[in-house]
């Protein structure tokens, strides 16, 4: 077992190494990120020098996985760094709030019992499963518009509904499995419709919701949705009937053609 705090005390000695830094993480992890940037180069525009953000060992450091981490970790003076996976550790309490430009961040699978995320307001990407955790404090300083993916199945968090993310208008993907989130969905009532066809929560039964009281909720959503259904079935009524209307008239100019062959073959 390795200390986690003096493992990063003694990686990152000085502040110009720690500024310098911008992704900490397993090497897989910056293996996408150049397929990410070569997709972002071509399809994007973005300048080629740019391929080389995933390997440049100056702004990205690997965290070998067969080094265990232990204990608590503050990160103070990373100024720059966007991304870090501490992943698969066994680090109790975890504080980046002293990272400013910190986008996005992975601790599942340790055993945090504290995660404090205070110092930035660009994170996307939140993931802190199977751990230990056993409140909702570091939501509470994120940025509502910035969150897209949340994963927090398998914590300690105290029953509750799904209030606490109500702000967060932008999620695309939560995971909230094994943690006791009961009640309606009208937290959620906020995501806009496009937004509402994109959302989904990951590895949930739905078995704790109270689907009676969404439905009451949401008299307008369900009645338009029926009106969208029956439109759609007049619509192929309609298409069917004029599809019958051609063969009839086909059939009839058919039998026309007939009579006339037959009138002239036995009249002349």
């Amino acid at each position: 077992m390795v200390n986690a705090q003096e493992w990063f005390d003694g990686k990152y000695s000085t502040a110009e190494s720690k500024r310098a830094v911008e992704r900490i993480g397993p090497k897989e992890e910056f293996n996408k990120r150049i397929e990410d940037n070569i997709i972002s180069i071509f399809g994007g525009g973005r300048p080629l020098s740019t391929l080389l953000l995933g390997i440049d060992d100056m702004k990205s450091r690997t965290l070998n996985e067969n080094i265990s981490l232990e204990g608590s970790l503050t990160l103070k003076g990373f100024l720059n760094l966007e991304l870090l996976d501490i992943s698969n550790k066994k680090i109790t309490t975890l504080d980046v709030s002293d990272c400013p430009q910190l986008r996005e961040l992975d601790c599942s699978n340790n055993q945090l019992t504290n995660l404090t995320i205070s110092g930035s307001n660009k994170i996307e990407k939140i993931l802190c499963g199977n751990n230990r955790l056993s409140n909702l404090d570091f939501l509470k300083s994120q940025n509502p518009a910035k969150l897209i993916t949340l994963r927090m199945d398998n914590n300690n968090f105290p029953a509750q509904n799904l209030k606490c993310f109500t702000p967060f208008i932008n999620l695309r993907i939560l995971c909230i499995s094994n943690n006791p989130f009961t009640g309606s969905l009208k937290p959620l009532r906020n995501l806009s419709t496009k937004q509402l066809s994109d959302y989904k929560i990951e590895d949930d039964s739905y078995r704790n919701y109270d689907w009676q009281a969404w439905k009451l909720d949401n008299q307008e959503l369900i009645k338009k949705a029926r009106e969208e259904i029956e439109v759609n079935e007049l619509n192929e009524e309609s298409i069917k009937l004029q599809e019958w209307e051609s063969i009839s008239k086909e059939i009839k100019e058919l039998y026309e053609q007939l009579r006339c062959n037959i009138y002239l073959k036995t009249h002349i």
